[in-house]
């Protein structure tokens, strides 16, 4: 693992971050997560883009080297044989107590690691899902950022372990299909592919936008997005799940109720395959 504070290497078991940071303190941070390839950071532009775009909307200055920092860190873990791995920026508005508090100085740590382990079935069977207790707040000012206040979406992942499920599904507070604990969502009805709209509290996927633009590429339908009722979860042909971590899984079943015939469908399976093939 190579961790950076504010550009300095540090150990990530040590005392490296100040208990005053307000990332700590009051989940007051935006962060990127993003798959590094071969020595290669994949659709780096993109992630620091939004990023930029969640800093401007939460009033967090960043500063104005991000993109060489992190093109520099991933050089020095490729260097150290972290060429296939994953990497997280994380930007918080700096130390202080109290709401008013308006630190000079924003955080920013680079986290660099080797990819988490991923279970091979989930790419071969698919996975389970249930729907979360909780609710996606369209309407919520930091809807549609990802920010480093994660305990909705932990807590909704928990609860579907702990039932044997392998992820949750949240709603919009209207009702309608929202996005998974730290994906996207697609559904696939009659060869069209249809996914939630940012307005339905759903993250603007860098992943998600990939994947319309693959399926637009190899001859797939896509729908505008538009709200989709759960109920449409039971009529679906296939679902499958993004991220840039996992990338696209395959949903077999929700609440225990079997999703198309069970299996990886093939517009799903087109999809995993060209993913992979632009990535590489």
């Amino acid at each position: 693992m190579l961790m950076t504070v504010n550009g300095r290497i540090v150990d990530p078991d040590a005392g490296s971050l100040s208990a005053l940071d307000r990332g700590f303190l009051l989940g007051d941070g935006v962060f990127e997560t993003l798959r590094i390839h071969q020595g290669k950071p994949f659709l780096l532009a993109d992630h620091l883009t939004r990023l930029a775009d969640a800093c401007a909307r939460t009033g967090i200055i960043p500063g104005p080297h991000l993109e060489s920092v992190a093109v520099g860190e991933v050089e020095r873990a490729r260097t150290l044989g972290l060429a296939d791995a994953f990497m997280r920026i994380t930007v918080s508005r700096g130390l202080g107590l109290g709401m008013s508090a308006e630190p000079r100085h924003p955080t920013v740590v680079t986290l660099i690691d080797k990819l988490p382990q991923l279970d091979p079935l989930w790419y071969s069977a698919g996975i389970s899902v249930v729907m979360a207790e909780g609710r996606r707040n369209e309407f919520a000012a930091t809807a549609g950022i990802k920010t480093t206040a994660y305990l909705e979406s932990i807590l909704a992942f928990r609860s579907a372990a702990q039932i044997g499920a392998d992820d949750a599904l949240f709603l919009d507070t209207q009702g309608h299909l929202s996005e998974a604990t730290a994906s996207n969502l697609f559904i696939v009805r009659g060869g069209v592919l249809h996914t939630p709209p940012v307005q339905c509290g759903a993250l603007p996927g860098i992943t998600r936008a990939c994947v319309m633009r693959i399926a637009d590429a190899h001859g797939v339908d896509v729908c505008s997005e538009r709200p989709l009722p759960p109920a449409e979860l039971e009529t679906a042909d296939e679902v499958f799940l993004t991220s840039s971590v996992r990338e696209v899984v395959p949903v077999v079943s929700c609440d225990g109720a079997q999703i198309g015939r069970g299996t990886p469908g093939p517009v799903t399976r087109l999809v995993m395959r060209a993913y992979s093939e632009m990535r590489r």
